[in-house]
């Protein structure tokens, strides 16, 4: 054999081992509609806003997390957002004079199901599943009412996400109240809780419940502190 024909032989094969470029075609991983979630945890000392600080007093004993939340709501008047989850956990907690991102920590020591993040500025305490994280895409929610954004969005939802399918709307009061006619707007793609955090807008009182409903499927409902 020649050494010219030699390299030629050589040359052929290696063309067979070396992959070639995609010729325009992306690989299937940088073609996933996806992006790295970032949530701030209320737990850290550095974010939040400023309520988490402040000091209270409160007894649970053997009341279940949707209970202790509504107190935060109803009694203590804390925004604190809540997204339920199947689980039942008592909690069992007495404090005083400790901090509310004290107490915070402290149910999610006993609710071990569950997070709290600051999204937007908002606090929320929700049952950690994957739907709640994956991307939303295609949202047009810009400059609406917050009542109508939030069927808007709940609709994309339910049509979007499996394990939302079954999600309504339950708003109580005057409509012209702020806490549903304040403008608010969502990104086009983003994660729900994302999403959930952006429906709030900038008012600082408001906050958002998700919950089962007693016939089955989960509701959002609208609330705001004094």
């Amino acid at each position: 054999m020649t050494l010219r024909r030699k390299i030629l032989i050589d040359f052929y094969w290696l063309l067979l081992l070396v992959p070639l470029p995609s010729c325009g075609k992306v690989p299937r991983e940088v073609e996933a509609t996806s992006r790295p979630e970032v949530l701030l945890s209320c737990l850290d000392l550095s974010v939040g806003p400023d309520f988490l600080e402040e000091r209270i007093t409160a007894t649970f004993e053997g009341s279940q997390l949707p209970q202790v939340i509504e107190h935060l709501n109803a009694k203590l008047g804390l925004p604190v957002s809540f997204i339920q989850g199947s689980s039942a956990t008592p909690i069992e907690l007495r404090i005083e004079n400790k901090s509310v991102r004290s107490l915070l920590g402290r149910l999610l020591e006993q609710a071990r199901d569950y997070r709290c993040a600051v999204i937007e500025d908002h606090v929320l305490i929700y049952h950690d599943e994957p739907a709640l994280h994956e991307l939303v895409e295609g949202v047009s929610i810009t400059r609406k009412l917050r009542w109508g954004a939030a069927q808007s969005y709940v609709k994309h939802v339910s049509q979007r996400v499996e394990e939302f399918h079954d999600l309504a709307v339950l708003l109580g009061g005057p409509l012209d109240a702020p806490v549903f006619s304040d403008v608010v707007s969502l990104a086009r793609d983003s994660t729900m809780l994302e999403h959930f955090g952006q429906l709030l807008g900038a008012d600082p009182k408001v906050f958002f419940w998700i919950r089962y409903s007693g016939v089955g499927g989960r509701y959002l409902t609208l609330g705001s502190v004094p």
